[in-house]
Formats: C-alpha cells, structure tokens, sequence
C-alpha cells in the first residue's frame, strides 16, 4: 500500500509512505525557491505519473465547508494535470493532530500525550461563536486512537503595534510572540528572537507576560504596552522575558501533563517546539520527551501519511530512521561539472581524499558539502551543509557575512557521537541527531569551540554515527585527528530568508554567488573552486 500525505499550509509539503515506511518527503519550497511556499504545484509534478492508494490532504485554515470544497478543488486540479491517479481522496482538517501524529509515530512510544504548541491551527465555531485559532492542544495518542484533552483558542483579539509598518496579531500564543517581536525589532526570522534573548536579562520594569490559572494561560496586556513603549531599546531584555516566560509556560502544562497522565511518554510538536532553548530546559527537567525535529507546519504530512497508511492498511508504520528524504539527483561527476555553465564563470574540481578536505577545515576554509538526498525540515544534517572550523574565533563574523545573519545569531555544531559526553552536558539524553537541543559546554571545552559557542556557553547540537551519515562522520573524524576537535561548525547551506538549496547546480551556483571556498562533493570524492575566465 502506498500513502500521499499532503500539507497545504505555509511550508506546503508531501510525505510518501509505502510498506509502512516514509520512503520520500519534501517541501515545495525547495523547488520554487519561495520560503514558506504554500503551494503544491511543484512537488505534484515532480510525483506524476505515480498511483497512490490514499492521498490525503490538510491545511490550518479548513474550517468550513466552503474552504474545504476549494482546496478539494485544487488538489483534484493538480492531481489530474500531473497523471496522479488513487482509489481514496481524504480531507483531514485537524491541524493540531497531524502535528500529533508526526511526532507520535516517529517517537517509538507505544502511548504518548503530545503538546503542541504554534501560532495557530483550525477556528472553530461553537454555539456559533467565533473560537479562533487554536494555539496550544494537548492531544493523547494510544495505538490508533486519540483524543483531545486540553485545546486552547485564541479569543480573536487584535493587537496593533506602529513600527513603520503595522502589524497585527490574533492569537498571542507563545509561538506567535516570537513572530510579534521578530518584525518588531525587524529580525530576518523568529529563531533570532531565541539567539538575542541569551543577551539579555532580567529586568523588574518589563512585566510577566504571562499568567497560569486553571489549566489555562492569559496573556498579560502590560507586556505589550511596555514594549511598545520601549521599542528600540534594551531589545535583548524582551527577548530574554519572552524566552524565559515561554519556557516557564511548557513546563507548567508538562507539569500537568505528568499529574494527569504520569505513565504516559511526552511528546512536542508545533512550530514553537523549533525552540532548542526550552527543549533542553525540558530535558533538564527530568522529561522524557521526544521533539519532532519538522515541529514546523511542514512537518504534518509525514505524520498524516504515516496515519492514514496504519488506518487502511491495517499495519503499523515505521519511524523514520533519518531526515535523508528528498529526491534522488544523478551523481556528480567531472562531466557533469563540465555541463554547469554560468557567465564568465568555470569549475575547477580535483580528486581528494577526505583528509585533505579536513585539512582545508583547519585552516580556515569555508566549505559546502553536498551529497545524496536532502534533509527534511529546517536543519542541515550534513548532506546540504555549509561547514567551517569551530575553532576560529572569527567564524561566527565569516559566516553571518556569508549567509546574511544578524551578528548575534549562533551556530550549530555536528559532534562525533562517541565523544559528545567529553565536550557537552546532555543530562538524560543520549543522542540529539535532528538538533532539537542547545546544550551546554563543559567548562573546560568552551574556549576551544568558539564558533559555536553562544554567548550563555550553549550550542545546538548534531549528534553523528557513523551508521547515519557515513561519509559527513569521516570528514569530522579526520577533522578530529588534525585538530584535535571532534566537532565542525554545521549551518544551513542557504541564505537569510531563502530555502535550503536542492540541486548540485543549485550548489555550484551558490560557489559562485558567495564567498565560500569550496563544494565538497563526498560520493564523488570531488573538491570544486570557481574559476574566473
């Protein structure tokens, strides 16, 4: 049995699985080179010609019969001009639960209460009254059946701040607090809010944004009219109130989830849950908890594939052993580089071997990696990766130029698995292989790692098995003999505000549209410079 999940909300996506197992998933973004893409156009044609036993469909916004018959008619549409044929078309409007799904079934739980957390879901109308969105759900899963037990709407208040533009705001939710204070303070994306935040501290003038009462959270107005008051100034302390107050919440709700549900496992899902800051203060906590590494609305499809697949197919699904799900690209090869032709621009490639390539590192070469298929959902894990040596005290300023970054923006490092314990505290965790986590450095190992190294001496962290990604391990171990460092500066293969390039011409083009030195193409055993003619 073969299973299409489709999310048509920002970060529009599709998840295929066959047998029980997520053998493909994508965002469409990744191909239109639009960031948040709520299109499907591109990722349908790239499935044509392809039968599916059961296509189902999401969105955050179907919530009425008018908006379900419109998508209904936009996904038969790009079915059918794509040859996609299937015997079951589904439209599930739940928002909130496809988030459930995606990390329930990926966790490995057998019962689990799953959190989630976003700027917002489905608006329902009860008693014909106007819910808003829903922005915190806490959802129990158990086999095939689950149940809502606490769910959260926002009241459909607005709130206006002039900053140049104006903005406005229904649900302040602590998901959407992020989004409220990046274009306040005109920061390229939420996450920088979190990177600010370790800068600041607290400050009695600024008030609590938030209050606990019944199993409820109210948002304090006061903090609002402080901030706009105090736009501009001490923005580092808001994000610092915002990052504390935030987390202070999930651990009230986690708090009631065990009081209720003390045998059931945890886990967080939601864009909010993109947050390593509080993932790790969950963890040290005492949690045990599981953080779907695509928490982000694009995300839903796996898990909406992934339940569908178990509904029809009466079998259970496999959890996904890695992200690796993109397309399958032809290999790279000297004649293929030969074919990539770009104005007034020529490759020059060379065999290597990877200790070569982990010589460069230590010297201070800033260089991608591409290889085999791409990582689903917002971290580079190594195969579409921009890598730099975490020793150099500058590296955080090299790369910000690079990538477009605001200067306090911290940078993720890939650590060996077997030497995590000697460079990082990860209390009960054993792995954090999707970076779900900011952990913090030993003592004695925080000078030797500036570049990754965050101001509150953290850093998010890919934790490597050989076993996961073979060829990424071996450049790191060999960067390792060399350096005595275990551990390379990992970042997205992008820049601020575009998707994750795809293509290995999307990477030579990026070779030439940046300061990078090199593209390492492992499978190849390839190392490519530009060569101006």
């Amino acid at each position: 049995m073969k299973v299409l999940g489709i999310n048509m909300s920002h970060h529009a996506s599709v998840c295929v699985v066959e047998d029980g197992e997520v053998v493909f998933a994508l965002e469409n973004g990744r191909l239109s080179k639009i960031k948040y893409d709520p299109k499907i156009d591109d990722l349908i044609c790239h499935l044509k010609n392809n039968f599916y036993d059961v296509i189902v469909y999401t969105s955050f916004n179907i919530n009425n019969d008018s908006k379900k018959n419109y998508h209904n008619r936009y996904v038969k549409h790009e079915l059918s001009k794509n040859n996609i044929t299937y015997k079951k078309l589904i439209c599930f409007p739940h928002h909130h639960t496809t988030h459930a799904f995606s990390a329930f079934y990926n966790s490995g739980f057998k019962k689990a209460i799953c959190l989630i957390i976003d700027n917002g879901g489905v608006s329902p109308s009860i008693d014909n009254k106007e819910m808003g969105s829903e922005v915190l759900s806490i959802i129990k899963i158990d086999n095939n059946e689950y149940q809502d037990i606490l769910k959260i709407h926002a009241n459909n208040q607005n709130f206006y701040f002039e900053t140049g533009n104006t903005a406005s705001y229904s649900a302040i939710s602590p998901a959407c607090l992020f989004e409220m204070v990046m274009t306040i303070f005109k920061y390229n994306e939420p996450g920088a809010v979190m990177g600010r935040s370790s800068y600041g501290k607290e400050q009695l003038y600024i008030p609590k944004i938030y209050s606990f009462k019944e199993n409820k959270f109210y948002f304090n107005i006061r903090f609002l009219e402080q901030l706009t008051r105090g736009i501009g100034k001490n923005e580092e302390d808001y994000c610092y109130r915002i990052q504390k107050d935030s987390t202070d919440l999930v651990i009230k709700y986690l708090e009631f989830i065990k009081e209720r549900f003390p045998d059931y496992d945890i886990c967080l899902s939601g864009g909010y849950f993109q947050n390593c800051m509080t993932n790790y203060e969950i963890i040290r906590k005492g949690y045990n908890i599981f953080v779907d590494p695509a928490s982000h609305d694009g995300g839903t499809c796996v898990g909406l594939a992934q339940h569908f697949y178990k509904l029809n197919a009466k079998k259970p699904v496999k959890k996904y052993d890695d992200l690796y799900l993109g397309p399958k690209y032809p290999k790279v090869s000297s004649e293929f580089l030969k074919g990539v032709h770009i104005v007034n621009m020529s490759t020059v490639e060379k065999k290597v071997e990877v200790d070569e390539v982990a010589s460069l590192l230590n010297k201070d070469k800033i260089i991608a990696i591409y290889q085999g298929r791409s990582e689903f959902g917002p971290r580079a894990l190594g195969n579409r990766s921009l890598l730099y040596n975490p020793k150099d005290p500058l590296a955080k300023d090299k790369i910000n130029g690079i990538k477009k970054r605001e200067w306090f923006r911290p940078y993720a490092g890939t650590v060996l698995h077997e030497k995590k314990d000697e460079w990082f505290d990860f209390y009960s965790k054993e792995e954090t292989k999707y970076m779900s986590y900011a952990v913090k450095i030993k003592d004695d190992k925080t000078r030797i790692i500036p570049g990754v190294n965050h101001i509150d001496n953290t850093c998010r962290v890919q934790t490597l098995k050989q076993t996961e990604n073979l060829h990424f391990y071996n450049l790191i171990k060999e960067f390792d003999k060399v350096s005595g460092v275990p551990i390379l500066l990992n970042t997205s293969l992008n820049v601020a505000g575009k998707p994750l390039i795809e293509t290995p011409v999307e990477a030579i083009d990026f070779l030439y549209n940046t300061e990078i030195d090199y593209v390492y193409f492992p499978e190849a055993s390839l190392l490519v410079h530009r060569n101006v003619v």
